[in-house]
């Protein structure tokens, strides 16, 4: 061993002799020969590395094939993972093709022993210890054309923390329910031991021949693995060792009536970043991404970097955080998402999003991707919806009203001005319009004559001068990207809002100008795994106001006044807890009270309130009555129930832990995996904030309408719609400030996020 980390060949070579030697003398000789063959076909490969030798490689991967045929319960058990990811790399570096299986056959061992872990903790520990493992194996599988493989790899290395962790505390029970009394008792008896100890603290970690770090799995005595792993080997546990694969989940996509599940790959030590895509007609596709890359001093890092700062409270953080975001919305479409649209080419596609890595911090809804303009100039009717896609591609039946006109060239299918404009009545048109007919910047208004003529002069508010540097990428109220600063009016101009009975419905083609977000022409879920996914589906659907529970914060004014019109205009029947506006009478908002109502049987539960991310996520926590936290580890101990519907966490970093976002162990996803069909939690730190009360109570009225995800992208397009109408009930009681608010900052709308299935 000694030889190998020192890379001294002479010592590698007499190790290598008396390793020889030990192993051919028998087997009373230590009792470790299994070990020592393990050891010297390690050796071996190595020394082929060092050297070039084709005869060491091939007398290295026989030592350890022969360890794998006569693998015994003892001191090999808790590394034998390990053997099998040596074993898969010296087939890689041999040419054969077997690399893939064997790697897949290595991950499939270590999920198998994070399955008989102790907790999160522990299967946090041995998932990070795989990562490495998990993407060399799907850039193996993906370059030899295997896309089925890679996506087997991509499941088993994601479901690893997840899944195993909500099934571990269950263990016992489930041996029990198996009648496996006995076992089940031993097996308790074995844990007691290990966590007194913390094993996965204190057990050996050694280095690959790549310097990755690895750690054993459980020391467990005898043949207990074993025998446990066969006693749960027809239960939902032992699925997870069977991920979906392709044809499952573009059933479950078809089922759910959406067009494509796409994992995120970033760059790495092992490929380039990737796309890797699950259409719902069945069809696989690889897209090389080169600018998906999150490593140091990129968007993401930047963009992680500025959030720690904001969330320690730095000082002038929150301005670097609100650049950082600009930024990396600016990449995420660049680097992915306007590729992702364009190869999936629907109208408006809805897209299950699965980010690897740091990906996962991402708003990849809110990625700034080419809209209406874009496709009217290219002449692609990808890049538009709706309405506009048919301008494109002259088909009217997609077209409303006056639009069909404008295609047909028949005048008296449009209205007012448009119709002079197909007519060349300039009489019939308002004068904005006929000086973009004419060409004559002289006749349009404000703005419009800044946008014809260049001259940031004619632009009013934040917008002026944005046409010079890149209109496409101008956001109401947003004058950050203006050349002219000496344009600009010093704060951000707020569109004029009209008042309606009801938000009024989105139009697609106002919607899709220039350059825009992602949810403003694609519907987009996230989930930790397709596996995570497929199991949601199948969960029912109950409508919204069928069994709602309304849960709202004690010190937060708006998140009460949020909570409040959620139950007098949306959900008057709800369960209630916590504190709220004239209200005494309602129970405190214990954590045993709220574990009691996401146990099972609700239509919607609606969180209002404060949470906490952690560094191990398994300690991130809502945080409820007298100081009491229900963290994650208490939300997956409730795994198995009946579950339910819609969870909203309408609080702090709900749908982030501060690190591991690999394993996307959130407070989001952990009510996902203890049974309800979607959450709905946010990516950063949310203030008590009126227009975040004011989204959450337009998102619920869309709810009423309209599946979850579809709802969340609705109001997320009722907060970037300039025209946008704010309901009767609400412009009344907030007449005095709604109209000084910035409602399209991505920084309130965008924090927001779809998991799971509706």
């Amino acid at each position: 061993m000694k030889g190998l980390t020192a890379g001294d060949r002479r010592l590698l070579d007499q190790g290598i002799q008396t390793l020889i030697e030990v192993v051919a003398a028998p087997d009373s000789y230590l009792g470790e020969t299994g070990s020592c063959r393990y050891v010297l076909g390690s050796a071996l490969i190595q020394r082929s590395r060092i050297r070039g030798q084709r005869g060491d490689l091939d007398q290295g991967i026989a030592h350890l094939e022969a360890v794998i045929r006569d693998r015994r319960t003892g001191p090999l058990d808790g590394v034998y993972p390990i053997l099998l990811v040596d074993l898969a790399q010296a087939h890689r570096l041999k040419g054969d093709p077997r690399a893939v299986d064997t790697g897949l056959r290595a991950l499939r061992e270590r999920l198998a022993d994070v399955l008989l872990q102790i907790g999160a903790e522990r299967g946090l520990a041995m998932s990070k210890a795989a990562r490495d493992d998990t993407l060399e194996t799907v850039h193996w599988a993906l370059a030899d054309g295997w896309p089925e493989a890679a996506i087997e790899a991509l499941e088993l290395g994601r479901a690893m923390v997840l899944h195993s962790a909500t099934a571990a505390d269950a263990l016992p029970a489930l041996l029990r329910d198996q009648g496996h009394h006995a076992l089940a008792e031993e097996w308790q008896t074995h844990l007691s031991t290990e966590t007194a100890t913390r094993p996965w603290e204190t057990a050996a970690v050694e280095l690959g021949p790549e310097g990755r770090i690895r750690t054993p799995g459980l020391m467990i005595p005898g043949d207990l693995r074993h025998r446990v792993l066969a006693a749960v080997e027809d239960t939902s546990l032992a699925a997870l060792l069977t991920p979906p694969g392709p044809a499952e989940i573009a059933q479950t996509l078809r089922d759910a009536n959406r067009h494509a599940l796409v994992y995120l790959l970033p760059r790495s030590e092992f490929g380039p970043g990737r796309a890797l895509t699950v259409l719902a007609n069945g069809t696989v596709t690889t897209t090389v991404l080169p600018q998906l890359d999150a490593g140091r001093n990129s968007p993401v890092d930047r963009y992680q970097r500025a959030q720690n700062e904001l969330v320690n409270g730095v000082s002038g953080a929150e301005l670097r955080w609100r650049q950082a975001l600009t930024d990396l919305c600016d990449w995420a479409g660049e680097a992915a998402m306007t590729t992702i649209l364009e190869e999936i080419g629907e109208d408006e596609p809805s897209i299950v999003l699965v980010p690897g890595g740091t990906l996962g911090i991402v708003p990849w809804h809110a990625a700034r991707v080419p809209g209406g303009i874009a496709g009217a100039v290219s002449g692609d009717a990808r890049y538009l919806s709706g309405g506009a896609a048919g301008v494109v591609s002259g088909d009217e039946t997609r077209v409303p009203g006056g639009i069909a006109g404008a295609v047909s060239g028949d005048a008296g299918y449009l209205l007012g001005g448009a119709a002079g404009v197909v007519s060349g009545d300039e009489t019939r048109v308002p004068d904005g319009i006929a000086g973009a007919v004419s060409g004559d910047a002289g006749r349009l208004s404000g703005g419009a004559a800044g946008v014809v003529s260049g001259d940031g002069a004619g632009v009013p508010g934040g917008s002026a001068g944005a046409v010079s540097e890149d209109g496409g990428h101008l956001s109401v109220g947003m004058p950050i990207l203006s050349r002219d600063s000496a344009c600009l009016a010093g704060r951000a101009s707020v569109p004029h809002m009209g008042r309606d009975a009801a938000p009024k419905p989105i139009g697609e083609i106002s919607a899709n100008v220039g350059w825009v977000y992602a949810c403003q022409r694609a519907t987009i879920s996230y989930v930790a795994s397709a596996r995570q996914f497929v199991a949601a589906a199948v969960r029912p659907v109950l409508p919204p106001r069928q069994a709602p529970v309304l849960i709202s914060s004690p010190d937060l004014a708006w998140a009460m006044w949020e909570c409040a019109r959620l139950f007098e205009r949306e959900y008057p029947g709800a369960v209630r807890l916590g504190k709220w506006l004239r209200s005494r009478d309602v129970p405190a908002a214990t954590a045993e009270a709220v574990l009691g109502a996401i146990a099972g049987g609700y239509s919607v539960v609606h969180f209002a309130g404060h949470a906490r991310s952690s560094v191990i996520s398994a300690d991130s926590a809502l945080e409820v009555a007298d100081g009491e936290k229900v963290p994650v580890q208490r939300v997956l101990g409730r795994g198995g129930g009946v579950g339910g519907g819609l969870v909203v966490l309408s609080a702090c970093m709900s749908d982030l832990s501060d690190g591991d976002h690999d394993e996307a162990l959130t407070l989001a996803t952990a009510f996902l995996a203890t049974g309800a069909r979607g959450v709905v939690g946010s990516r950063w730190a949310i203030d008590d904030d009126i227009r975040t009360a004011v989204f959450m109570v337009i998102f619920h009225r869309f709810l009423g309408e309209r599946e979850p995800s579809v709802a969340l992208v609705r109001a997320q397009r009722w907060m970037l719609d300039p025209g946008r109408r704010v309901p009767d009930d609400l412009a009344q009681e907030l007449d005095e400030v709604i109209g000084e608010l910035d409602f399209a900052d991505p920084a309130i709308w965008a924090a927001f996020t779809h998991q799971g299935v509706s």
